[in-house]
């Protein structure tokens, strides 16, 4: 009895160090998909871009960017995710009232499909174009970033370009009118000449990660992980009581 107590309290303890805080959501301007990704979207290929701005209520480690898309849908009607890869930007607000979004680089890099970026399909929409309908595939891609320590009350912009498809065909960001300022560019790459920005609707994005980090208090347990702790003592303090007798 001694020997499966002992072992019980050890199992217990250890489940503290081994089970993952899941990640939070940090920034969300989704509109609570208001948009039913329909509305309009903003083309984000090698020439141009779009941006966003965001700011955190505590200090927050960013690791995944989550973007809803939209690309031309294959004739074959097969749903393929064709991004391949696409650049992002997170830079401070330099406090201008015009083109606020080029303050220095908090962090920047490449989503890759296959290894830091993988795409999810949501659904199929069919659009009136000057030819005749538009039919796009929207899906939601989830880039993964390396840990980037973010500061609260701090205005940043999320910039993404560059977006590269298997078939060649534009990209483009899914406007969601959340509470992010949008702005939209054509003609090269950011950070150069971003004064030929114009205001646009904000896009669809979630911004996932550690709110806790760098708060320069202890990150708050989850409540599974206390649930752990309290069994973990109560199994240890048998253990003690029953060895003591």
């Amino acid at each position: 009895m001694k020997t499966l107590l002992h072992l019980a309290a050890i199992a217990a303890c250890a489940t503290l160090f081994i089970a993952p805080a899941s990640a939070g959501v940090l920034y969300d301007n989704t509109n609570f998909y208001e948009n039913q990704f329909e509305v309009d979207a903003f083309q984000f290929n090698s020439g141009f871009a779009t941006a966003n701005s965001f700011s955190l209520n505590a200090n927050s480690t960013l690791n995944t960017i989550d973007i809803w898309v939209w690309e031309t849908a294959p004739a074959s009607g097969l749903h393929v995710d064709d991004l391949t890869s696409v650049d992002w930007f997170v830079q401070y607000d330099n406090g201008s009232t015009n083109y606020p979004f080029d303050g220095g680089f908090a962090g920047f890099g490449t989503g890759t499909a296959g290894s830091s970026m993988t795409g999810t399909f949501v659904k199929a929409i069919s659009l009136p174009g000057d030819g005749g309908p538009e039919v796009f595939d929207i899906y939601e891609e989830a880039i993964m970033v390396p840990d980037l320590l973010l500061y609260a009350n701090q205005t940043y912009w999320l910039t993404l370009n560059a977006g590269v498809t298997t078939d060649g065909k534009p990209v483009y960001w899914d406007q969601s009118n959340g509470g992010s300022i949008g702005y939209i560019w054509g003609g090269g790459n950011p950070p150069a000449n971003v004064d030929t920005f114009s205001s646009g609707g904000s896009e669809s994005f979630i911004l996932l990660g550690d709110p806790a980090s760098g708060s320069g208090a202890g990150s708050t347990p989850e409540p599974g992980t206390v649930t752990m702790l309290g069994g973990g003592l109560l199994v240890m303090a048998a253990y003690l009581r029953r060895k003591a007798r």
